[in-house]
């Protein structure tokens, strides 16, 4: 038996054994927590309000200024974006976490939505999930990726127990850290998590609604003029998006430029909220409840609620609490597609928020198949159409940004993702030196060598130094080309370089350092020539260590 045991056949079978196991698991255990703690969200969601109005704003400044101090003071962090920061700790920190950070995260969001702040459930129960496992793992004593691809099942058993979607789980699991990419490798280990998540949602919850949707009714137009208008409503809700991404920025910047603002800005939120409860009650809180009054709605109305709740939004994660934008993007997609509607004269009102909620949320998280999967799962068959026309239309446009700072562009290849991320962050901490010349990065290449030189001679001076690619040049002394490692050490080692090499990508000395990165992102270069005849070069690699000491 112990022979048997030596088998690869036998081992590998208990390899996938293992993995079955710890993905179910995570999924019952994270399951169970999520629910519960989505019940508890719902029962809180603008609770404040409950009181008179006097007492309703003092319990909103209370209860945001706490938030705001969870926020900044014990999880030491800028933003409230769950979502956001999730995927930090996944791309950046491998799951690296304090235990206080999760406490104080975990409450935040909970204060932040009785106080009607503008936050949903799913970024919470994401981080909460992802956090739990992560901490688990850790004590565990695990590797870096084996604790990096458990926090992702934990997000997904998360949002597969409060919206009860275990497929569009898995699909956010594969499709959330990248906004050009998916992360393949996850999707059996993912799929069993989230169902096993669903499953002991539906025991815990019952018939229990923690989110209030639109299921078309009547029968969803799908001919070709029924198509342009779910195509408009995409391009609306990708304008929308963008706007949004945009606002966030603008906010970012005077966060950066009036300092007081970190702390004091949480009055800001506080007079929306109030503002909004006298005028717009339904732009206040998660939105939840908001999904049953918007098609009763007058046109302007449902437009003004699309506006306020987007602001608020915004606002509620960068100054006032914690949360995740799930439920928000919907409200703001629904009343887009049935102002939308109303205005344009499209009888499907139903069909059209629909496309409204799929193009927002495509568009700020620059996650169509999510959305896409999520309405088929929870709105049935007949959503199909609108969700996928709207949302592609959408993403097609916004797929270059994203509400997110921290979700990089693409998984194929890390350091010039990682490069992207820094220099948005660097944005609001460093401006200034996104536009220093490039030349200040640039460096002699270690290693070098005649085009004509076989494999094996590079990969031995690439062996003898820190660095992953190696510069080519002519007999005239001219970089003609560049070859990565991982190349190399999969070709035949008496193969000559110019039949592997890849062809330079060259860039002015003078061009500023936010060009560069752009130029990487384009062409997926991780060497950019300065200049071919002196040999100067910057590599993705050298941009990342010194963007590294900027940021921090």
């Amino acid at each position: 038996m112990n022979r048997d045991r030596e088998h690869p056949p036998f081992k590998l079978l208990l390899s996938v054994r293992h993995e079955v196991l710890v993905a179910l698991t995570i999924g019952l255990g994270v399951g169970c927590a999520a629910s519960i703690y989505g019940l508890l969200f719902v029962a809180l969601d603008m609770a404040v309000f409950k009181l008179p109005l006097t007492g309703a704003f003092l319990g909103t400044v209370i209860l945001l200024g706490t938030s705001r101090v969870l926020v900044r003071r014990f999880a030491e962090e800028k933003s409230g974006s769950l979502i956001d920061l999730f995927l930090r700790l996944y791309h950046i920190r491998y799951g690296y976490v304090k235990p206080r950070k999760v406490v104080a995260l975990s409450i935040g969001p909970l204060i932040t939505v009785a106080a009607g702040g503008s936050v949903g459930v799913s970024g919470s129960a994401i981080f909460f999930g992802s956090t739990i496992v992560a901490l688990a793992a850790r004590y565990a004593r695990m590797g870096l990726r084996a604790v990096r691809k458990l926090m992702m099942l934990g997000g997904v058993a998360g949002i597969a127990a409060v919206f009860r979607a275990p497929l569009s789980a898995m699909m956010f699991a594969l499709e959330a850290p990248y906004r050009r990419d998916i992360e393949i490798g996850l999707i059996v280990p993912a799929s069993i998590a989230a169902v096993a998540a669903y499953g002991i949602s539906r025991i815990i919850l019952g018939e229990q609604v923690l989110f209030h949707t639109i299921a078309p009714q009547g029968p969803v137009p799908m001919d070709l003029r029924a198509v342009v208008h779910y195509a408009l409503i995409g391009v609306l809700a990708a304008f929308v998006s963008h706007t949004m991404i945009a606002f966030k920025n603008v906010v970012e910047k005077l966060c950066v430029r009036y300092g007081v603002l970190e702390d004091l800005g949480f009055l800001v939120v506080v007079a929306g909220v109030v503002t909004a409860y006298v005028t717009l009650p339904q732009a206040i809180g998660s939105g939840t409840y908001a999904m049953l009054h918007i098609k009763s709605m007058s046109p302007d109305r449902s437009a003004l609620l699309s506006l306020v709740k987007a602001v608020l939004t915004v606002l509620t994660l960068r100054l006032g609490g914690a949360g995740g934008v799930f439920i928000p993007s919907m409200v703001i997609g629904a009343a887009l597609g049935h102002s939308y509607a109303s205005i344009a004269g499209f009888e499907a009102l139903e069909a059209a928020m629909i496309a409204g909620m799929a193009g927002i949320f495509a568009g700020i998280n620059s996650a169509p198949l999510t959305i896409i999967m999520f309405s088929l799962e929870v709105e049935g068959l007949k959503a199909a159409v609108p969700a996928i026309v709207a949302s592609l239309t959408s993403y097609v446009i916004t797929m270059h940004s994203s509400l997110h700072a921290n979700q990089l562009a693409q998984g194929s290849n890390r350091r010039i993702a990682l490069l992207s991320v820094y220099v948005r962050r660097l944005a609001y901490t460093g401006r200034a030196h996104l536009y220093e010349p490039i030349k200040r990065f640039a460096r002699a290449p270690t290693c070098v060598a005649n085009v004509r030189s076989k494999v094996h001679e590079v990969l031995r001076c690439l062996s003898g130094v820190d660095e992953e690619v190696a510069v080519l040049l002519d007999d005239g002394r001219r970089v003609v080309g560049v070859v990565y490692r991982d190349e190399l050490e999969v070709a035949d080692p008496l193969l000559e370089l110019h039949s592997i090499a890849t062809k330079p990508t060259t860039i002015s000395s003078s061009e500023p350092l936010r060009r560069a990165v752009e130029i990487m992102e384009m062409t997926l270069s991780e060497v950019l020539v300065l200049d071919s005849e002196k040999l100067l070069v910057v590599t993705a690699q050298d941009l990342i260590r010194q963007l590294r000491k900027l940021v921090n």
